[in-house]
C-alpha cells in the first residue's frame, strides 16, 4: 500500500452504521481528499465524504448524521436526501 492510501492510525470510535461491527476511520482518496469509511473494508462498503456522527436523525430515524462546515459554521445534517433535518454544532459567538 502506498503511504497516501494507508488508513489513519487513529480510528474514530464511532461504530459503522452499516455493518455495526467495524468502526469509522478517516482515509485519503487518490486526490488527497479525506473521506470516512468502515475499517472492515472490503467486507463492509460504507463510505462518506463527510464525518459521520453517531446520533440518529429525529425526523427520519437515519442511524447517523454527517458533519459539514458551511460558511465557517459547523452543522450536523441528515444524510438522507429526502430529510431536511439540520442542527448547528458551532456555538454562537
Amino acid at each position: 500500500m502506498s503511504p497516501e492510501r494507508q488508513p489513519n492510525p487513529h480510528p474514530n470510535p464511532n461504530p459503522c452504521p452499516e455493518c455495526e461491527a467495524g468502526s469509522i476511520v478517516e482515509r485519503q482518496g487518490k486526490t488527497g481528499k479525506p473521506f470516512w469509511a468502515c475499517n472492515r473494508f472490503p467486507r463492509c462498503r460504507f463510505t462518506s465524504p463527510f464525518r459521520p456522527i453517531p446520533e440518529a436523525c429525529p425526523l427520519c430515524s437515519s442511524p447517523y448524521l454527517v458533519e459539514k462546515t458551511v460558511r465557517k459554521i459547523l452543522w450536523a445534517f441528515c444524510p438522507n436526501p429526502s430529510c431536511t433535518h439540520q442542527k448547528r454544532l458551532t456555538p454562537f459567538s
